[in-house]
């Protein structure tokens, strides 16, 4: 009923417009929507899995909220920028900490209300307009005001979550692509992890459940035969799906020392979708290793997991110590596979006799990113900003030495003079000047 009743407008659409160029874009665009939200009103499965994408904002801002993370947002706070947002604390953080609280429980309250629209979309063309739509608007409040509004808020967890909601959205044929998307984020886990730091257990500094000692380097070892081998077994129809995924449940289980309850609970909600496929009756849609005889076929499937594996080839391309230069990781995964240790100062010059200041630029935050040097960057352009108007203010000086925890000698990452003067810029896809590659 709903893929027909869409069709239907979109054939009377077709004869008004035809011979008009826009109209036509327009009704090919129309279409497309319609397609997505007719696959997902039409299936059980993926109804169910998108009130479970919607779990995954209400487990994020309770998050936020359990850690007030809205101080960071809040206006008067100095905020840490990314490149494309400079001065993100006067234009973005506006609102009070308490005006945040209120946005963060109203959009708690959207996404329940978007997933219970979803478990009752069977086939009801409005309602289906209302999930699907309602997922694009909780997904662009989380995107353009809590990610863009800081750099510390955009974590691992929340880009494979991203890449999940973008493809159940955007991408056809929702199953194969989901199963095939989301063995590939262990997959470059696992590659990640082939590292001195992991392999030892050097990477994790604290006391772990059950594996501690010379326990350790066998658990840290055995992850990355899981994530690179055993992980393919989710697309098993025996008891070995059963087998990855109770391994899978107790390394999440385990990791929760490390990441905290948020990380785990979103792979086990991600993660559920094999489970619904795993009857006889739906596990012909999950991927077979025979159906890459027949790539064409399910090539829109291939298209978001297919640019997920050239995104990671591309990083690994680009020179230097990641895990140091965090150079190109923002377009790939940043698991955690290896810690790193900074020294990062800001030296204020000034004229006229002045004293030069010598700042430490450390910022508590995620292990992940407490060395990134867009961190830095961002902190001295605040330096410059504050400083501008102070005639006795000269320019900046910003040195940041970085090492991996198991390395004795430390690396320069960051010598840059003039910074104010020079105001460098910082590119996404790497190749950055003025970050050293020890």
């Amino acid at each position: 009923m709903l893929g027909r009743a869409f069709a239907n407008q979109c054939t009377r659409r077709d004869n008004q417009n035809t011979g008009s160029p826009s109209a036509l874009k327009l009704n090919h665009a129309f279409s497309y929507f319609n397609r997505q939200i007719h696959e997902i009103a039409s299936d059980r499965v993926l109804r169910i899995y998108g009130a479970i994408l919607c779990s995954g904002y209400v487990l994020a801002i309770f998050n936020w909220l359990r850690k007030n993370q809205e101080d960071q947002l809040a206006q008067g706070s100095e905020g840490v920028c990314w490149p494309h947002f400079p001065n993100c604390y006067e234009s973005l953080h506006v609102l009070t900490a308490e005006q945040i609280r209120s946005v963060w429980l109203g959009s708690m309250a959207l996404a329940l209300l978007v997933g219970l629209i979803f478990l009752a979309a069977q086939k009801n063309r409005m309602l289906g307009v209302l999930s699907y739509s309602g997922l694009v608007l909780v997904e662009s409040i989380r995107i353009f005001f809590v990610y863009f509004s800081d750099f510390r808020f955009w974590r691992n967890q929340h880009y494979m979550h991203l890449l999940v909601v973008l493809t159940f959205l955007f991408v056809p044929k929702k199953r194969k692509a989901l199963t095939l998307l989301i063995p590939l984020f262990y997959v470059f886990a696992g590659i990640l992890k082939l590292n001195l730091e992991w392999i030892s257990g050097a990477a994790i500094d604290q006391e772990m459940w059950i594996f501690k000692g010379p326990l350790l380097p066998v658990a840290t070892t055995y992850v990355v035969l899981l994530e690179l081998g055993f992980i393919w077994l989710l697309w098993a129809r025996t008891k070995l799906l059963w087998i990855v995924l109770l391994q899978l449940a107790i390394f999440h289980l385990w990791s929760y020392q490390i990441v905290g309850l948020y990380y785990p609970a979103l792979m086990f909600g991600l993660l559920a979708i094999f489970l619904m496929l795993q009857s006889p009756q739906e596990s012909l849609t999950r991927w077979r290793f025979s159906d890459f005889e027949h790539w064409r076929q399910f090539a829109p499937a291939l298209s978001l997991p297919c640019l997920l594996i050239l995104v990671h080839l591309y990083s690994y391309a680009i020179p230097g110590d990641k895990a140091l230069t965090g150079e190109a990781r923002l377009l790939s995964l940043n698991m955690f596979d290896a810690t790193s240790e900074c020294d990062p100062h800001a030296i204020l010059k000034f004229r006229g006799g002045k004293a030069d200041v010598d700042l430490d630029l450390h910022l508590e935050t995620e292990p992940r990113l407490a060395c990134d040097p867009i961190l830095f960057l961002s902190r001295a352009k605040t330096l410059c900003h504050n400083f501008h108007s102070d005639s006795q203010f000269n320019d900046l000086i910003l040195r940041v030495q970085a090492k991996r925890s198991t390395e004795r000698n430390w690396h320069q990452v960051i010598d840059l003079n003039d910074v104010c003067q020079k105001n460098p810029q910082y590119s996404y896809w790497g190749f950055n000047d003025w970050i050293l590659k020890p």
